[in-house]
């Protein structure tokens, strides 16, 4: 049996973000469209001093379960970065 068999959308979102204890990736939804947004870590810069890693790459898919071998569609110089909504129906990134 699928996993996301009787779940909705938002329901799949909100468990993996639940269950992503470093708050990345990112899954988020809006419209039926779906974003996995993870930072990168790269261990090989970690040994030249750059403890800070500063590039987020996102990715689409139409559901919440089909993100393999898909290209980014975006590169975001932010770390750990979330988007949200403000009650204006603005959308911003926030970064660590």
């Amino acid at each position: 049996m699928d996993v996301a068999s009787g779940f909705r959308g938002a329901q799949i979102v909100a468990l993996a973000n639940l269950f992503t204890r470093n708050r990345q990736p990112r899954l988020s939804e809006n419209h039926g469209e779906f974003h996995l947004i993870w930072c990168r870590w790269d261990p090989k810069l970690i040994k030249k001093g750059f403890t800070y890693q500063d590039r987020s790459f996102v990715f689409f898919s139409h559901t919440p379960m089909d993100f393999k071998n898909r290209q980014p569609v975006a590169e975001i110089q932010s770390h750990a970065p979330e988007l949200f909504q403000d009650e204006d129906g603005d959308w911003w990134l926030s970064s660590a």
